[in-house]
């Protein structure tokens, strides 16, 4: 009975230790494709609004993705204005689409920002929504 459990961990052991050598030949492997280049955004809130008043906030934190890694040091330099296109899309998106007690359309949202963002810089790949959440006022 040892024997069999002996020899059956190290058939174990056999396989998985020919498995990683598999894997170690550098030859076979793919290259990696590069990293994306991303330049994080801070935290944004803005109104939602129903009618005449303030109903709720909503909250997004986005990332923006350079088309190259000489793109993001551009984006770097012109951030203001890349938040601001981001800040007004979000606005405008509160505004008419949002409601505080709803769940948020976000495929909607981060394809009004994307769109407002990309006619500002052409090295704008995208925009990420990394987090985004509507509370009532």
């Amino acid at each position: 009975m040892r024997k069999s459990i002996v020899a059956s961990v190290l058939a174990v052991v056999g396989v998985v230790g020919g498995a990683s050598m598999a894997f170690a030949s550098s030859e076979e492997r793919a290259p990696m494709p590069m990293m994306p280049e991303l330049v994080p955004l801070s935290p944004m809130s803005v109104p939602i609004m129903g009618g005449d008043r303030l109903d709720g906030v909503l909250d997004i934190t986005l990332v923006i993705e350079a088309k190259d890694p000489a793109g993001s040091d551009i984006l770097r330099q012109s951030l203001p204005i890349l938040r601001d296109a981001c800040l007004s899309a979000a606005i405008e998106f509160g505004r008419l689409r949002v409601s505080a007690l709803s769940p948020v359309d976000a495929a909607a949202l981060i394809s009004e920002i994307n769109r407002a963002v990309r006619s500002k810089d052409p090295n704008v790949d995208r925009v990420l929504l990394t987090m985004v959440s509507a509370r009532a006022a």
